[in-house]
């Protein structure tokens, strides 16, 4: 039991890892972009909420607000996954008390996640 224990903290901080990093690169990427690369071509800098077809279709002009907007929600979908695979861990132990506190707190994360896009 303590070895699947240790299983499952190592996929829940690999999940830490990989998407604090991914989202390290992506900002760092768009920043690089930002800096380097609107003198000069004409980069549409608009701070603005956008429909996600908008929002791949300036990932596909290599927009760099797009980039740093995309490590933005990659690292607010991290603790998202984290307690995603935390629920599911004690569901697999047969741990109920800490399912129900880990869907407790995925809602709270929800509720505060959903209004941005709507």
């Amino acid at each position: 039991m303590n070895e699947k224990k240790e299983k499952i903290d190592i996929y829940v901080s690999n999940i830490l890892l990989i998407g604090s990093y991914s989202a390290a690169v992506l900002s760092l990427i768009g920043l690089l972009m930002l800096l380097f690369f609107t003198r000069t071509t004409s980069v549409q800098l608009e701070s603005k909420p956008l429909s996600f077809s908008v929002f791949f279709s300036c990932l596909r002009e290599k927009n760099p607000l797009a980039f740093l907007n995309l490590g933005i929600f990659v690292m607010m979908l991290t603790p998202l996954f984290r307690v995603m695979t935390a629920a599911l861990s004690f569901f697999l132990e047969k741990d109920y008390k800490f399912v129900l506190i880990a869907s407790g707190v995925l809602i709270i994360l929800l509720v505060s996640i959903i209004p941005i896009f709507i």
